[in-house]
């Protein structure tokens, strides 16, 4: 079993390789696909806030409606913006 310092350091590890193998794609991948990702990011969080939303208890029948309708349409968008992105990162990386 890893002691809590030698996960942190492995999970810390982890994020910099990540973070570094983000960086390579980034030199490659064209300036327009960038705000591609910060639209995808901005969704989420949106989706997240709803969940979110949903967790409160006193909510009433009409507000959780509303907020379901909402992240249902946050979801269809995630889906339609993966979709975009999807493509384009195929189009763009490498193989």
């Amino acid at each position: 079993m890893e002691s809590g310092d030698s996960r942190f350091s492995y999970e810390y590890q982890k994020s910099r390789e990540k973070a570094e193998t983000m960086k390579e794609k980034k030199a490659f991948l064209p300036e327009t696909m960038w705000p591609l990702f910060e639209e995808l990011e901005e969704e989420c969080l949106i989706a997240v806030r709803y969940i979110e939303a949903l967790k409160v208890g006193e909510l009433s029948t009409d507000q959780k409606e509303d907020i379901l309708g909402e992240l249902s349409a946050s979801i269809t968008h995630l889906k339609i913006q993966t979709e975009q992105l999807d493509k384009r990162l195929e189009e763009n990386l490498p193989i």
